[in-house]
């Protein structure tokens, strides 16, 4: 598949460190001055604990002598007030580097969210209709800036504590050096162990992917406003249930047995740390009975030895969660790679429609599908003219649309705007179309319509002129705040709106944006046959000096265009007016003369 992956054997720390490299920088983008800051907290923090070492041994080295009369008071004082400042700054430093911590975590989540925003609007429309890419796009979003940034504090906790392991080490091969090499064993067994469940972790999240997609959506069907009515009416509510408990617990399931497997590892690992710290203290005391330690050297040393095995646990985990956070930041980085959309398109902004659209040989397929969606389609639609696609299901009227807007690249065939080839000349500033599902836009009445041409939207005569034409202002006029009135149930103080006057509001967004070639892509389908009549009948009159192109499964629709273009399994079949088309009695006459029994209007009706 054209967007798939390619998966590679890519583990280790050289896999990470890598990750690292690559993300950093963007880190670096847009918190530059908080890194430094974090940065230097880190160095502090890790001098901190080597300071509270000698301080330890130092006062009570000192409160032995003053206990032996060979000091006085006020230098133990002296040192017990250093103690208690050092702890105060550590206090200090702790809570304001978790301030700017947060605040780099806000700034890193917006910006990656940010560029997968933009990336994704720059994917082909292509990338969206294969469910697998759905998974993939999940995977390299899914709180990726939070990902990124537990990389950069890994790495930045890693190095913090590893300059305060060096100073412990330091310390003890004061006193023997095989207390520094055995200490330097027990760094292995966790790093092992936490690789291992990190790669597990992370294969089994991208495994079930899809399936916890499945379990989000089962959950929001069985919750959702939009499917109560059809949980109460076919009653079955505890059908989905077990599905959604079925699905939910076969991950859940996943994930107790794969923490089963490891944790007679973390009982292992816990074990060999245990008689590490055990064996070392004993070692200490050997070295005291021969009158080689002081009290406060054996404090101090035993704190050493202490702080030493957990400061080897917490690298461990660091080392762990940059190896499983660059798992997932990688595929954040495949997604960025993907093929974009043509971007480099020439855009001339003073172009204007004059002659018409032309097609010529359009074939398209679908990845992964043998038969073709379009066929060799030619046709023609001169500058104003008005003009109907229509098909049953699957005939390939959306595929065409969406070709003839750009938004399906054409590979084999041409399709030209004037003289410019849509492969190589962006015409979508010309183009406004609305489809059959149209979004319904959780804002407000204002922003619904004008969207479309965002510098206008504050044009109060604009959306107006667009509500108008439409019929909206009707609807617009009986809701509490008129324009500013928030849309939907998403949100309190919202309001909801029928289907039919949804349709209102996006056929009037379609006719905010000032462009000359305006498309419905059976926008009207919610609405019965005759209001969709009518509705079409002033889209043909208020798009009078436009090329307008609209598809319906309504043929009773079709009377009053210029041209009818008749689509059969992706193949162009007939062409023309409606008399014309009813005078060959092929397949338009066929599809008018089964539907014309359903509708009650006598003129409506006529052949």
């Amino acid at each position: 598949m054209f967007y798939s992956r390619h998966e590679k054997k890519e583990w280790g720390i050289l896999f990470s460190l890598q990750c690292t490299k690559k993300v950093f920088p963007l880190i670096w983008k847009c918190t530059s001055f908080l890194m430094v800051a974090t940065v230097s907290m880190a160095v502090i923090k890790a001098v901190i604990p080597l300071l509270q070492i000698y301080l330890t041994k130092t006062l009570i080295n000192t409160t032995m002598d003053i206990i032996n009369k060979n000091t006085n008071f006020v230098e133990g004082v002296f040192f017990l007030v250093l103690q208690m400042g050092l702890v105060v700054v550590g206090l200090l430093i702790n809570n304001l580097d978790d301030l700017i911590r947060l605040r780099m975590s806000q700034r890193v989540s917006y910006y990656f969210d940010q560029l997968i925003i933009e990336k994704s609007s720059k994917l082909p429309l292509i990338f969206f209709e294969n469910p697998e890419n759905h998974n993939y796009l999940h995977r390299a979003s899914a709180g990726i800036g939070a990902r990124g940034l537990k990389m950069s504090f890994s790495t930045l906790d890693i190095v913090k504590n590893l300059i305060t392991l060096i100073g412990y080490l330091y310390i003890l091969v004061q006193l023997h050096w095989l207390l520094f090499a055995c200490i330097l064993l027990l760094v292995f067994p966790p790093i092992i162990i936490t690789t291992w469940l990190g790669k597990k972790q992370y294969t089994q999240a991208r495994d079930f992917t899809s399936t916890n997609r499945l379990i989000f959506y089962l959950y929001r069907l069985l919750i959702e406003r939009n499917t109560a009515k059809e949980l109460r009416i076919f009653g079955h509510t505890k059908y989905l249930e077990e599905k959604w408990g079925n699905t939910y617990w076969k991950y859940e399931d996943s994930v107790y047995q794969l923490r089963k497997k490891s944790v007679s590892a973390e009982l292992g690992k816990g074990g060999i740390n245990s008689f590490a710290e055990t064996a070392f203290i004993a070692v200490l005391l050997w070295f005291g009975s021969q009158g080689k330690l002081t009290i406060g050297d054996y404090v101090s040393l035993s704190q050493a030895i202490t702080s030493a095995i957990s400061l080897i646990q917490f690298i461990a985990f660091n080392l762990g969660q940059l190896y499983n956070e660059t798992l997932y930041i990688k595929d954040f980085f495949d997604f960025m790679e993907l093929e974009e959309e043509e971007q480099e398109l020439a855009i001339d902004p003073t172009f204007s429609l004059k002659e018409g659209i032309r097609v010529e040989n359009l074939s398209f397929s679908f990845p992964n599908r043998t038969e073709p969606a379009l066929h060799n389609i030619s046709f023609q639609i001169n500058k104003g003219e008005k003009i109907a696609i229509v098909g049953t299901n699957g005939a390939g009227k959306s595929t065409l649309i969406k070709c003839l807007v750009g938004l399906y690249k054409v590979s084999e065939g041409n399709i030209y705007y004037d003289h410019h080839n849509i492969n190589q000349v962006s015409v979508r500033h010309i183009i406004s179309a609305i489809f059959q599902d149209f979004v319904t836009y959780n804002l407000t009445v204002k922003e619904n319509i004008g969207i479309a041409d965002v510098q206008n939207m504050n044009n109060k005569e604009l959306l107006k002129n667009a509500s108008v034409q439409t019929g909206a202002d009707e609807v617009i006029h009986q809701l509490s705040k008129g324009y500013d009135t928030e849309l939907g149930t998403s949100f309190a103080g919202g309001q909801d709106i029928s289907g039919g006057q949804w349709q209102k509001i996006a056929l009037s967004r379609a006719l905010f944006k000032p462009a000359e070639v305006i498309i419905l892509d059976e926008p009207t389908a919610a609405l019965d046959p005759i209001a969709e009549a009518q509705l079409l009948e002033k889209f043909i009159e208020i798009t009078d000096n436009k090329t307008a192109i609209f598809i319906t499964h309504r043929l009773g629709s079709c009377k009053n265009v210029d041209r009818i273009l008749v689509l059969k399994d992706g193949n162009l079949v007939e062409e023309g007016n409606h008399e014309e088309l009813m005078q060959r009695n092929g397949e338009y006459a066929e599809m008018f003369r089964s539907q014309a029994q359903w509708y009650v209007e006598a003129d409506y009706v006529t052949v």
